[in-house]
Formats: structure tokens, C-alpha cells, sequence
């Protein structure tokens, strides 16, 4: 199975998760914008992108498993991880799997478990063919690297569903990017990337 991604820069690395049904497309912004201070790799998920589309089921922990094997192949372990939204998730799974190839994690607009638990969370399953029952909810106490939490303002997401990530990982920043829906590194890539630099420069 092929795995296509882009990199560039110099400097500590930094990889980018994008999100479900999208690609690296995602972080363009932040490609452009981080390369003069990172070495960055952003990824297309299997079924994603330019990558090979083998056939399913997918899951998190595969794409995670995938992302590990990548890292490794690349021997730029321990990285700066950020994902958003499914690629929150990955990155999540990755840092309860593999925590020794993490230094710091990004949690763009995501959970710790995606389990459907009424009608509306159904719709949203159907219209959108997500990974149904997954969680690290109760793992979360396990992770040691610092991690920071990054909410849009309006992001359909609710508070609740990301609460467990401050509540359980110790030391859990939270920062909140103003006037951004759920795409928030492109519709505020700006607020978003200040925020980002900000916080892998000081683990860095």
C-alpha cells in the first residue's frame, strides 16, 4: 500500500493530519506558512488523496498504524503531531499507541471517541460514513506529552464531546480560535497558525 504525502522545510519535524473525506489539501496554509521553522510532512490517509485506496473497512487505529509506519520510515521520531478532526482522532490513537514517537500533539477540533449515542449522532453516521465506536476516552490519563486543544468558536462539535481531552490529559492547554466553523485551518489560518507556532516553540 502506497502512502503519498508531501514534505519540506528543515528543523524539528511537524506532521499534519488532515481530516475525513479531505486530503493534505488540508494544511496547505500551514505548509506554506511553517516551513521556514519545521521540516513538514503532511500525509494523505489510505483511501485519501493521491494515496492507494486498498479495500476496507478502515478505522482509526489503522490509519494511525499507517502513520506510525511512516514516522518511523522516515526516522523522524519524536514529532510534533497536530490532526483535525478525523485526523484528531489519528492523532490521538497514534499518542496512546506509539507515545515514544510523540513530543507534542495538536487536537484540531475533535474528540476522544466517536460513539453513537442518539438520533442526530446518527444522521451524522449516515451522512458522513464515520468510524462508529471508537474511543480512547479512557486512555487519555496515559498521555505524557503536552498537548494543546484547539476549539473553533463554532464549530459543530460540542464542548462537551471535547472536555475529556482537558479534563484527562494532565497539563491540557485549550485555545479557542474566534469566528471558525469546523474547517479551521482554512477559514482562520492565520489566528490558527500563531496559535500552533506558538505552542510547538516552546516544546521545541
Amino acid at each position: 500500500m502506497n502512502l503519498c504525502y508531501e514534505v519540506a522545510g528543515q528543523g524539528d519535524p511537524l506532521v499534519l493530519i488532515h481530516g475525513l473525506g479531505s486530503s493534505a489539501r488540508d494544511w496547505q496554509y500551514q505548509i506554506d506558512f511553517f516551513v521556514p521553522f519545521y521540516k513538514v510532512i503532511a500525509p494523505d490517509l489510505r483511501g485519501y488523496g493521491r494515496s492507494d485506496k486498498p479495500r476496507g473497512p478502515y478505522s482509526v487505529s489503522l490509519f494511525a498504524r499507517d502513520i506510525a509506519e511512516l514516522i518511523t520510515s522516515l526516522s523522524i521520531a519524536p514529532c510534533h503531531l497536530a490532526g483535525i478532526s478525523l485526523g484528531g482522532m489519528v492523532a490521538l490513537q497514534l499518542a496512546v499507541d506509539s507515545p515514544e514517537i510523540v513530543r507534542s500533539l495538536t487536537l484540531v477540533n475533535c474528540g476522544s471517541e466517536f460513539i453513537v449515542k442518539g438520533i442526530k449522532d446518527w444522521l451524522n453516521v449516515l451522512q458522513r460514513s464515520l468510524i462508529v465506536g471508537w474511543s480512547v476516552t479512557d486512555q487519555l490519563e496515559g498521555i505524557r506529552c503536552l498537548v494543546l486543544v484547539v476549539s473553533a468558536e463554532n464549530d459543530y462539535i460540542r464542548f462537551e464531546q471535547k472536555a475529556p481531552l482537558l479534563d484527562r490529559i494532565r497539563g491540557a492547554e485549550w485555545a479557542i480560535i474566534r469566528e471558525s466553523r469546523h474547517a479551521t485551518t482554512v477559514d482562520q489560518p492565520e489566528a490558527f497558525n500563531r496559535v500552533l507556532l506558538d505552542f510547538i516553540a516552546r516544546q521545541s
